[in-house]
């Protein structure tokens, strides 16, 4: 059977995680170097602009988060068939997963029209900014179709240990959005909402080229358009480990609206500075949700091959990679965080504020590295709901600790209550884990019909 990484079966662990994710890491980067872009580039129009980006983003994110447990489920099942040596189910898994992100997609952008607003005004947005923020989510919704089955094929190319070809994707339609934004967002004079349209069309050409991939028949798993094979029983199994993954981002995103409904009380700088610093943290963290989806993959596939021990392990070193790289990255983002945030707002507030949320949660890049590649070893064991289970009790104890220790300390207290929850839930993840005794599955699918 032909293979795209023969390390995920034997051989070093430690070699088979970083050349499942350098490919990743890769393609994330130009992923987030594009939120960078439009970050910088509507940083230009102003305080306000880069507010409205801010509120836009956990809107966004909940689409992205809801999709991304389907994607979760086929890079799991895809990995753990392509394992076993079943091509047959591996290729029903793609398919199933491809109808429940076409249903999942229109579900999503209905639902994003209809309650977008609302969410904007729990957030505190009002005048300007909400319009901004409206204008830039409304025009995303349009193209959640593309975004939704571009991640589902990406994870079906993952689960089959191909993080080459996402990544040459991912470069692509990076390189168009950075490309055109400033045409749509200064040329044309459309400020954020051109940055939204921009990203769409992106979105609109990476998939176009997953398409041509599985239709030139490059993947090990087929993706046979004409005659779709789909089982209730598959789509069962998918969303068993994609439901939980859903809700655990989701949960994630509820505590970010909470962060900034705690924080809109400031004003539109702390806002703004808010919006900075998690693009930057998205950034610096890219290593670490890289080699989380490659832990998918490693974990996936020797459970697949029934190498439970090798399994377990591969989580391990996946964890020890990713602190070892975030503490790096902590202590440069903690020695020169100031600058960072200057060059994309110089506005003497927002540079002091943004400043402080970067040095205070500098530690928290491990404790997050921790709870992330962990999650994803428990979803690839089949066990979604432990990770869901981690993640919900972070974000309630976060959310009780930004509101105690804001009334306490004023808005440093909210970046506190971030690390603070996330040093807690880091030890849990790791003793849940060690104490975890994974078994050979055989998936919830009957049969292959």
């Amino acid at each position: 059977m032909k293979q795209h990484n023969a390390h995920i079966l034997e051989g070093s662990l430690t070699r088979g995680v970083i050349t499942l994710s350098t490919p990743v890491i890769f393609a994330m980067f130009f992923q987030s170097l594009l939120n960078i872009v439009d970050t910088f580039w509507v940083g230009k129009l102003g305080a306000t602009a880069v507010a409205a980006l801010s509120m836009s983003w956990p809107v966004v994110f909940i689409t992205i988060a809801l999709a991304a447990g389907i994607s979760t489920g086929a890079t799991a099942l895809v990995a753990r068939f392509v394992g076993g040596k079943d091509i047959s189910k591996a290729g029903q898994a793609t398919q199933s997963a491809m109808v429940l992100s076409l249903g999942a997609s229109l579900l999503l952008t209905g639902v994003g029209f209809v309650f977008a607003p609302q969410l904007f005004t729990f957030l505190g947005a009002s005048g300007e900014m909400y319009q901004q923020a409206l204008a830039y989510t409304n025009i995303i919704f349009y193209g959640t179709v593309f975004m939704i089955l571009l991640f589902t094929l990406g994870a079906v190319l993952r689960g089959e240990g191909d993080t080459t070809t996402p990544m040459k994707i991912g470069i692509a339609m990076n390189i168009v959005n950075i490309v055109i934004d400033p045409f749509f967002i200064f040329t044309l004079g459309w400020g954020v909402a051109g940055a939204a349209i921009g990203t769409v069309i992106a979105n609109i050409f990476g998939f176009g080229m997953y398409l041509a991939y599985f239709w030139r028949g490059r993947s090990i798993v087929p993706l046979i358009v004409r005659h779709f094979v789909t089982t209730s029983e598959m789509v069962k199994e998918i969303l068993f480990i994609g439901v939980p993954a859903s809700l655990r981002n989701v949960s994630n995103a509820i505590g970010v609206f909470f962060t900034i409904k705690i924080i809109s009380s400031y004003g539109t700088a702390a806002v703004a500075a808010y919006g900075i610093a998690f693009r930057v943290e998205s950034f610096g963290v890219l290593p670490v949700v890289a080699i989380a989806l490659s832990a998918v993959t490693m974990v996936g596939q020797n459970l697949g091959a029934a190498q439970l021990r090798r399994a377990k392990a591969s989580g391990w070193v996946s964890v020890m990679l990713g602190t070892t790289i975030m503490a790096v990255f902590g202590f440069l983002l903690f020695i020169n965080a100031s600058s960072v945030v200057a060059i994309f707002n110089n506005e003497s507030e927002v540079v002091r504020i943004g400043t402080e949320v970067l040095k205070i949660k500098a530690p928290f890049f491990l404790f997050s590295a921790v709870i992330l590649i962990l999650s994803s070893a428990f979803q690839a064991f089949g066990k979604s709901h432990y990770s869901l289970v981690i993640t919900v009790l972070r974000v309630i104890l976060m959310i009780g600790l930004a509101y105690l220790f804001n009334s306490i300390w004023g808005l440093s207290g909210v970046w506190w209550a971030i690390t603070v929850s996330g040093l807690i839930f880091a030890v849990a993840s790791m003793f849940w884990y060690h104490r975890y005794q994974p078994q050979s599955i055989q998936p919830r699918t009957g049969s292959d019909t």
